[in-house]
Parts: C-alpha cells; sequence; structure tokens
C-alpha cells in the first residue's frame, strides 16, 4: 500500500505490507512483517508491531520507534531514526541486550533516547545528569568496538557496534551522526508525581479558605 502527499495513515493492523510514505505522516500501532520506505518529508511513528528485516529512511524523513520491533533499518543521508522504546533489531541476544540493526549512511542520524548509557561499558563523558545530550564520534573499522549499550525508555535494552563496515547486524558510516539523550526513568517521574501532589493539594486547600 501506498500513501503520499501528507495523507494522515493510521493503521491497527499492517500484516505483511511494504509501506512507502512520500511526504507523510504515519502512525503503525500493530500488524507484523512491515517494510517502511519512508522519503520526502514523512515522519513513520512505530508505536507498536513488528517492522520487517529490511527498512528505509531517506532525506528529510524521521521514523520515530517508542516501542514495538524494527529489523535492520537503513537510514540515508539527511534522515533520522529516533529511539526511545521498543526494540531495535533483536537478531542476536547478548546477555539482556539485543544486537542492533541499524545502517547509518554518511549525513544519517541515530538519536536514542533513554535512561541509561554506556561506551565500551564505561560511562559516557558529558551525559551525568537528565537532559544531557552528546554525540558520540567513536567509530571503528575492527570487529571489537566501539561498543555502545543503554537502556530505553520502557526497560529494553540494548548493544550496537559502531563499525564502519557491514556486519550482520550494523554499519555506521564516517558522517554519520549518533546521539544519545539521559532522561528520567518512569520511577522517577512517578516519584516526582507523588512528591509534587502534596504541594498541589496545600494549594487548592489555601485558594478554598
Amino acid at each position: 500500500m501506498i500513501f503520499e502527499r501528507g495523507n494522515g495513515v493510521e493503521s491497527n493492523d499492517f500484516r505483511q505490507f511494504e509501506l512507502e510514505t512520500v511526504a507523510a505522516e504515519v502512525e503503525i500501532r500493530g500488524g507484523e512483517r512491515i517494510s517502511v520506505d519512508a522519503s520526502n518529508g514523512s515522519t513513520v511513528k512505530l508505536i507498536n508491531g513488528e517492522l520487517d528485516f529490511f527498512s528505509r529512511v531517506d532525506s528529510g524523513s524521521e521514523l520515530i520507534m517508542t516501542g514495538g520491533r524494527a529489523g535492520f533499518t537503513r537510514v540515508g543521508r539527511g534522515g533520522l531514526l529516533t529511539v526511545s522504546g521498543g526494540t531495535l533489531g533483536g537478531i542476536e541476544a547478548v546477555g539482556d541486550a539485543r544486537q542492533g540493526g541499524v545502517g547509518l549512511s554518511r549525513g544519517g542520524e541515530l538519536h536514542l533516547i533513554g535512561t541509561q548509557f554506556s561506551l565500551n561499558n564505561q560511562p559516557i563523558a558529558g551525559l551525568e545528569k537528565v537532559g544531557d545530550s552528546v554525540i558520540i564520534p567513536d567509530r571503528s573499522t575492527a570487529s571489537n568496538g566501539p561498543f555502545l549499550a543503554g537502556t530505553m525508555t520502557d526497560g529494553e535494552t540494548f548493544r550496537l557496534g559502531l563499525q564502519t563496515f557491514v556486519t550482520q547486524f550494523s554499519q555506521f558510516s564516517l558522517g554519520s551522526t549518533v546521539r544519545v539523550t539521559l532522561v528520567p526513568e518512569p520511577s522517577s517521574l512517578v516519584l516526582m508525581f507523588i512528591a509534587f501532589t502534596p504541594c498541589m493539594r496545600n494549594r487548592r486547600t489555601d485558594n478554598d479558605s
């Protein structure tokens, strides 16, 4: 199926579809074996469901993952893949983490939003507090690293090898951008709400008296 020219599309059950978007906004809430080809300013949101082994995000377009699972995703020059939840790749388990499945071309960007990140099992400089956002410039032609790992906002874990050559799981070309942003853990948000609630109650009481 093809959706184009800015038509907003929402589906609860795509199955075995090849989804091509041109200047469109698409929201995927379920289904499996969906192949996405986003181009010309499209925005595709994956809330739930499963993308097929190969999807592509081209110039000016964005794939936003808050849930679900994506197979190998190629991000072209000017494309953006933003991930805050769900499973990226998932071809091979590595402990509790899953190997990534993303290919960044020169000029493509991957933005990871999560509660915890490490590079080669070490803390990342400049990523000390909530709201910090840094670019990871590390790349390698060696198969033994560097490795970026972390936890998404929904608790899903990942591990990406930042190699410039094509592996079974990923490729990060020179000139591509990998950004990570630190956000609070969901439990922290709940604690903040609990702490804030008495203040709101006191304010209402003062206003009522």
